[in-house]
């Protein structure tokens, strides 16, 4: 069962992926959810995967921190529709990090 929201954590954890330049696995992905969360625990890989495949869907603070680590728009994750918030922004330096290393990216549309 795929659904549109799942099609598109599924992008982001990509994108993810392209800006770091390597491949992120299903358990980093939720490790570094979890850490733009602020949660102790990570995500399973399981829960990854059953909110790529459409099974479960993320709350929505996941969204927002699938969207932040993924640089995408959240509305769009969500609803796959732009929304009128404001893009992601970076992390102060005293909350929480997932040390994802920022480097250039391709415009988004």
């Amino acid at each position: 069962m795929e659904s549109e929201i799942g099609r598109r954590i599924f992008l982001a954890h990509l994108e993810l992926s392209y800006r770091l330049g390597r491949r992120v696995t299903l358990a980093e992905f939720g490790r570094l959810i979890a850490a733009r969360m602020g949660r102790k625990a990570p995500f399973t890989a399981t829960a990854v995967s059953k909110w790529e495949a459409g099974v479960q869907l993320p709350t929505p603070p996941a969204i927002e921190a699938i969207a932040e680590l993924s640089g995408l728009d959240p509305g769009w994750i969500s609803h796959g529709e732009k929304s009128a918030a404001p893009a992601p922004r970076p992390r102060a330096a005293g909350e929480a990090s997932a040390e994802v290393v920022d480097e250039e990216r391709p415009p988004q549309p």
